[in-house]
């Protein structure tokens, strides 16, 4: 699918289906996991996946839509008027007024028929209608693995592309292999420049101390990182330099959630090795 494509589709999903997804896989993980709602660009499907803080997926096909906290019962900055209706905040308000020493959630579970996990997916629903989901964040996880699925140099050459290099072989009365080595030092070059760019334009972000830790490391050891770096090249093909130095500048490696800038930069195979820093 093309990236207006999987958009339209995850703009058919209801926000409440998403709400409900991403709650299926909270109560899965019971407080020891954060619950997502995802959608998977193959299936087309909305999935549900429960994963502890510090746990990675490695998977190139699913689109994080919505998040609910492993421990947002404890911190979750809900008021009086989020959990209860009128009426039940004003009787909470009687009984604390009187003595009794209740949260707005310990007064759900004592008082009220539903459930604390009912009025936490009524809250939760109503944030996400009011404030939409995070697109940015979702159109850059789909131009991710768009870029991750491009088709690279292989030892197998496409039978048309080949076609095509036989046929140029003869007009100019050259030697096939003579030009596909042409090509692939060509291409070769594109992607080393590329890197040169990308690696400048993490130290330029170093130096103005804009980048997060995981931001840092990429600077400082780029060498460590060669898989990553490499993505990045492919990901800004073709792009000006202050272009790559703009997009980065406001990309998740100079936010302060380091997951995500994880999640969205650093190769699979190279996680353990930020991993082994900490």
């Amino acid at each position: 699918m093309t990236k207006k494509e999987i958009i339209n589709q995850i703009e058919n999903i209801s926000i409440a289906d998403i709400v409900k997804t991403a709650m299926e896989a909270w109560l899965q993980g019971r407080e020891q996991k954060d619950g997502y709602a995802v959608f998977n660009i193959e299936t087309k499907e909305l999935e549900s996946i429960a994963l502890a803080p510090n746990e990675e997926i490695k998977d190139n096909k699913l689109v994080f839509l919505y998040k609910i906290p492993a421990n947002i019962l404890g911190n979750n900055g809900y008021d009086v008027n989020d959990w209860l209706s009128p009426d039940e905040a004003l009787d909470f308000e009687t009984r604390v007024a009187n003595g009794e020493y209740l949260s707005p959630e310990e007064y759900v579970e004592e008082y009220i028929e539903d459930s604390i996990e009912e009025r936490l997916e009524e809250i939760l629903l109503y944030y996400l209608e009011t404030e939409d989901l995070d697109w940015d964040s979702i159109e850059w996880q789909i131009d991710r693995i768009l870029s991750s699925q491009r088709v690279k140099f292989t030892t197998n050459i496409n039978e048309d592309v080949l076609k095509g290099i036989k046929k140029r072989a003869i007009e100019e009365g050259r030697n096939v292999n003579e030009i596909i080595e042409e090509l692939l030092q060509k291409y070769l070059e594109e992607v080393n420049d590329m890197k040169k760019i990308v690696i400048e334009c993490l130290e330029i972000l170093s130096e103005e101390q804009l980048l997060n830790s995981i931001g840092e490391k990429l600077a400082e050891e780029p060498e460590r990182f060669p898989e990553t770096i490499e993505n990045m090249a492919d990901y800004f093909e073709g792009q000006s330099r202050e272009y790559v130095l703009d997009a980065l500048s406001t990309s998740s490696l100079v936010g302060a959630d380091d997951e995500l800038a994880i999640q969205e930069w650093i190769a699979e195979e190279e996680t353990e090795r930020l991993k082994e820093d900490e």
